[in-house]
């Protein structure tokens, strides 16, 4: 029965440790944002739809392949990745939060 006890196992949001590929793309999308000036609007849209983060991560899966036909949406998938897990958006939110805390050139 020890196979049941961790059937329905669901991640710890504080356990979450970013990959490389999440890494670089956040801060990518932190360095765009914080360019211009819109990391402040980017950090209230992810709080507020922080408890949608898994139908957010799933209408990027649905959205992918008309991406993947236009352009180049390898980006979209670490993003879907990354929502999807528990503590992603709260790792995205803290990066966000760190990069507006720089000072602007």
């Amino acid at each position: 029965m020890q196979w049941l006890r961790h059937a329905f196992a669901i991640e710890r949001p504080d356990a979450f440790v970013p990959t490389d590929a999440e890494r670089a793309l956040v801060d990518r999308l932190s360095a765009e944002l914080s360019r211009r000036r819109l990391t402040m609007p980017a950090m209230v849209l992810l709080e507020s739809l922080r408890p949608l983060g898994s139908l957010s991560a799933q209408a990027i899966w649905f959205s992918y392949p008309w991406f993947a036909a236009l352009m180049d949406a390898r980006g979209l998938k670490v993003l879907g990745a990354l929502l999807e897990r528990p503590g992603g958006v709260d790792w995205m939110v803290g990066c966000l939060g760190e990069s507006n805390a720089q000072p602007q050139p």
